[in-house]
């Protein structure tokens, strides 16, 4: 259980960051 939550701790900041580059993208392509 404790290794599952470790586990989907790395996952969710690794999907937030996915999410932060992909929207500094979007910025980007806007200006």
């Amino acid at each position: 259980m404790l290794f599952f939550c470790m586990y989907t701790e790395k996952s969710s900041l690794e999907t937030a960051g996915f999410f932060i580059y992909k929207k500094v993208d979007m910025m980007k392509i806007e200006k």
